[in-house]
């Protein structure tokens, strides 16, 4: 099983949303902006990487900052999404607050 990890990153708490191959969500959490915050989602994806070890890929709105320099420091592999393309294929895709 693979597993993907997306992060809708703010100034003070991050939203998580972690889903499988098959797009099922397995976790969505708001964890802060602090070393608690991390700790919490490095145990996520920890637990469900499980015995596997497996590879989680993580999205997030962008790769400076505390946040992402510690998801690349702990090994994981970060890809920064711009917001703005994410908004453009929800209104072509009829996502939410699209057509």
């Amino acid at each position: 099983m693979k597993i993907w990890c997306g992060i809708d990153w703010a100034e003070h708490h991050h939203d998580i949303a972690v889903v499988d191959e098959a797009g099922t969500l397995l976790v969505k959490r708001r964890i802060g902006d602090d070393l608690d915050g991390f700790g919490q989602l490095i145990g996520v994806l920890t637990e469900l990487a499980g015995a596997q070890h497996l590879e989680v890929p993580v999205a997030m709105e962008t790769a400076n900052g505390l946040l992402a320099a510690s998801l690349l420091d702990a090994g994981y592999s970060l890809f920064a999404i711009n917001p703005l393309a994410v908004s453009l294929d929800r209104t072509q895709f009829g996502g939410h607050g699209g057509s």
